[in-house]
């Protein structure tokens, strides 16, 4: 396809409301959820999209495209990717095709978690304001679900925090060249994390995350993990994670039965595992933020030198 002035394409990723629709009314309005369009970056931005936008990709995304007359719910916002002229034929299909609108839904779960998927995500094609085309994203398969912690009451964005998430964002995208690899591997591993509710995978990938910051030695790993794991979790601003925590944490790894879910770990485990994921989702919103504590993770001998092993 040429490329025209009057031809743009949209990749979208929409957070249907159903989790807001479950929520009690005082936790409704207390976190209202975005409402005004609010710009991420320069190309990506967090809106409400017209009605008959959001059922034609949720159509597109059914199997086989056929409508959904039962469908019980809606968009409660979606996430915006605005891309000029129409992608050339090779690469129609090819929804993100950088990953820089998963890069941003990514990082909006270290500011805030939600379960945001690519369930029903699309390309749009426009021709000045009419649509030509629509074409469905990454609707299957892994990344088409997200779950959470049963703990975790609210699932969706405020204003305040989409505001937050540009904050990120921007500062992600403007520090690439100097942020630690640690800390984008330890992004990585969080996202994939996020991605499963199996808790033998998910438990390992959220302590290959935090091994990510940690580990500089191919010995003592449990003791480097142990130990260096609380001080940063301290440093974050969580103030129970103390060594026995580590350890057991560390233990887990290897002792959760295949297919285990997150919801059925029981309490204790689960909140053992809330610390371990809260300290890494933090550790990397403050690597991110603040270059000080990134310059932390540069270097392994800077890292022995902080976070000694005792």
């Amino acid at each position: 396809m040429c490329e025209e002035n009057n031809q743009t394409t949209r990749d979208i990723a929409f957070f249907t409301n159903g989790s807001f629709l479950r929520a009690d009314d005082e936790l409704q309005q207390a976190h209202v959820p975005i409402k005004n369009r609010i710009e991420i970056v320069d190309d990506i931005s967090m809106q409400k999209l017209p009605k008959t936008l959001w059922k034609r990709i949720a159509d597109s995304c059914t199997l086989g495209g056929l409508q959904d007359a039962t469908r019980q719910f809606t968009q409660l916002y979606a996430f915006v990717r605005e891309l000029h002229g129409w992608p050339t034929d090779s690469d129609r299909t090819r929804w993100d095709h950088d990953e820089r609108l998963q890069i941003c839904i990514g990082l909006s779960r270290i500011i805030y978690p939600t379960s945001i998927s690519f369930k029903y995500s699309g390309r749009v094609f426009y021709d000045g304001e009419e649509i030509v085309d629509v074409i469905p994203g990454p609707v299957g398969g892994f990344g088409a679900e997200v779950w959470l912690s049963p703990n975790d009451r609210r699932n969706w964005l405020t204003d305040e925090d989409a505001r937050n998430v540009s904050a990120i964002v921007t500062a992600y995208f403007a520090s690439q060249s100097r942020l630690c690899t640690r800390v984008k591997q330890a992004l990585w591993y969080l996202e994939y994390a996020y991605r499963t509710e199996f808790l033998d995978v998910r438990w390992p990938l959220v302590c290959m995350g935090l091994e990510s910051f940690v580990h500089t030695d191919k010995k003592w790993s449990t003791a480097q993990f142990v130990n260096r794991v609380p001080k940063i979790a301290e440093q974050v601003g969580i103030r129970d994670f103390n060594e026995d925590n580590a350890s057991e944490a560390y233990d887990m790894r290897s002792k959760l039965a295949h297919g285990q879910l997150l919801r059925d770990i029981g309490e204790n485990n689960l909140e053992l595992y809330e610390k371990v994921e809260t300290t890494l989702r933090l550790a990397i919103k403050k690597a991110i933020l603040e270059p000080s504590f990134n310059s932390l993770f540069s270097r392994d001998d800077k890292i022995r030198e902080i976070y000694p092993i005792v």
